[in-house]
């Protein structure tokens, strides 16, 4: 049937077969479809669109606007952002995280486990450590070393150039090589400035000719 002009239907309508509409379709109440939909082209809704069940979109999904969630976002695969990501809460990650470009934070870094750094590290500030600090390899510093308490050396110390000492030495087991020639068989030692306190010496005289 062909209507010209237009139908008003003041009870229910019911169509055993299809029914094809060629130009626009205004709906003033609730639509309701038992079965599946297929929309051909653009589905264009001015208002807000309310699911009761999943979203499943098979292509690409563009937003231009801001995508509020008030639930949980589940991902089963790779989460891209060209742009900027802000989070106004805490970000647990269960996993791993890998960073390929520089990490800046401009606030504490709190780290509850280990931290493995496979490359350099540059700290620009103040390094403060609150526990024991152990190197498994050599230990360089180019500036000057200020050490404010005791310093405990298990193995032998090592040193390329002069040792410059303010205050007194105080030995409870020392071992001095001197090493002199023949010329000098039977001269004292020189003493040295400032006040030296031992309790066992042993000098390991060298001779050589």
């Amino acid at each position: 049937a062909t209507f010209a002009s237009t139908v008003t239907v003041s009870g229910d309508s019911t169509f055993k077969k299809s029914v094809s509409v060629s130009g626009n379709m205004n709906i003033g109440g609730t639509a309701t479809v038992a079965g599946n939909a297929s929309i051909g082209g653009t589905l264009s809704v001015g208002g807000a669109t309310y699911l009761a069940s999943t979203l499943t979109v098979a292509g690409n999904t563009t937003l231009t606007g801001t995508l509020n969630v008030g639930g949980a976002v589940n991902l089963a695969s790779t989460l891209t952002v060209t742009s900027n990501v802000s989070i106004g809460g805490t970000s647990n990650i269960t996993g791993k995280a890998e960073f390929e470009d520089d990490v800046s934070v401009s606030g504490d870094l709190n780290i509850g486990g280990t931290a493995t750094v496979a490359g350099n590290t540059s700290i620009g500030g103040t390094l403060s450590v609150g526990g024991a600090t152990h190197l498994a390899s050599t230990l360089t510093v180019a500036g000057n070393t200020t050490l404010t308490g005791t310093l405990g050396v298990g193995g032998a110390a090592n040193f390329a150039s002069t040792v410059t000492i303010a205050g007194a030495i105080e030995a409870l087991d020392a071992n001095v090589f001197y090493e002199f020639t023949t010329e000098e068989l039977g001269t004292a030692l020189s003493e040295e400035t400032g006040t030296v306190m031992a309790y066992q010496i042993t000098i390991c005289l060298l001779y050589t000719s």
